[in-house]
Parts: C-alpha cells; sequence; structure tokens
C-alpha cells in the first residue's frame, strides 16, 4: 500500500494542516480505506490511521515520525517511518507534495505528485525498483464528498501497477475520511 499525504489548499498558512490537504479548525481526522476493491488477486481488506492537531493546526507526532520545517514553519519534509519504505516527502512553495523518495535495505521508490486548478491531488506516479524487480505505480484520484470546510470526505482512486515480473494490474480504492474540528 502506498502511504500519501498531499495538500489542497494554495493559501501560504504556517501549519500543518495543508500538508495532509485539510484547512478549517481541525481536531483529528481517521483516514480509511478499502485496499485493492477490484483487484481479483486480494480480499477486500480495510486499513485507517488517524492524526491530531493543535488548535494552532500542528501535527502532534504520531511516534516514529520526523517533520522538518522551513523558516516560516511550513512542513517541508515529513519523514515515516510506516511500512517498508521509510519515505521523505518533499513540498512546493505553497505546501503542496511535489515528490517523494524511500529507501530500504532492498531498493529505491520515487514519487511525483500532480493537482488540479483547485489544489486537489489528481494523480501520483511512482516507481519502486531493487536488485529483484520494477513496478511502476499510477494512481488517479476522484473527489465525491465534501464537508462544509471544503475538505473532502471520500475519493476514489483508481491505480494501475506494472511490473518487469508480471502482466499490468488494475485496482480501484474508495478512501474516507471522518474529521471533527475545535468548536
Amino acid at each position: 500500500m502506498l502511504v500519501i499525504a498531499v495538500m489542497a489548499s494554495s493559501t501560504m498558512m504556517a501549519d500543518d494542516l495543508t500538508f495532509f490537504e485539510l484547512k478549517g479548525p481541525v481536531k483529528t481526522v481517521v483516514i480509511k480505506d478499502n485496499n485493492f476493491l477490484s483487484w481479483p488477486m486480494l480480499s477486500i481488506s480495510s486499513d485507517s490511521y488517524s492524526l491530531t492537531f493543535t488548535k494552532e493546526g500542528k501535527l502532534v507526532t504520531p511516534d516514529g515520525n520526523q517533520i522538518t520545517r522551513n523558516k516560516n514553519i511550513k512542513v517541508i519534509k515529513y519523514y515515516t517511518l510506516d511500512e517498508w519504505w521509510p519515505t521523505n516527502y518533499t513540498t512546493d512553495a505553497s505546501g503542496r507534495i511535489i515528490n517523494c523518495k524511500g529507501i530500504n535495505p532492498d531498493g529505491t521508490r520515487k514519487c511525483n505528485y500532480f493537482y488540479n486548478e483547485n489544489g486537489f491531488l489528481t494523480k501520483l506516479t511512482a516507481h519502486d525498483a531493487s536488485v529483484e524487480y520494477v513496478e511502476n505505480y499510477v494512481q488517479t484520484y476522484i473527489y465525491t464528498n465534501f464537508d462544509h470546510y471544503g475538505n473532502w470526505t471520500k475519493r476514489v482512486i483508481h491505480g494501475k501497477i506494472s511490473s518487469d515480473y508480471d502482466e499490468p494490474q488494475s485496482y480501484s480504492e474508495i478512501e474516507t475520511r471522518e474529521i471533527t474540528y475545535y468548536k
């Protein structure tokens, strides 16, 4: 599974919310997905994780994660030890993730992120390479539900994996977010 963090707002805010595609007085967000719903080789599985923010919009750092901020206190790198690929995410001047790079003992992962005019992620490309295989991922995003702050609460991800050892595989995933706000 690709672990993805994105931002939607193009405003220059000194908080961490935009890095995670959030706006407003967000307290917590629980992200849930049903991985590979249409991938016939796998059964349907669900996965979720949550993020918590201070009233000032700063991420309460989960164990094992490191955040690097620039002089404007903007997140520029979010390093996660999650799963198999320790990953550095790098952002542009607006705070949107533009690429990622992960390294593990077996190889490397490189990602590129693309956005629409509203700042929502529309496409992600990833390339994994090791001594044993090469895999390429392409994911596209369709946003279907939003809350009163304009945060997306449901999106559909369509993806394709191609590799040097197997036929291309397509999949779809539904990702939802439950967001609570400070009053």
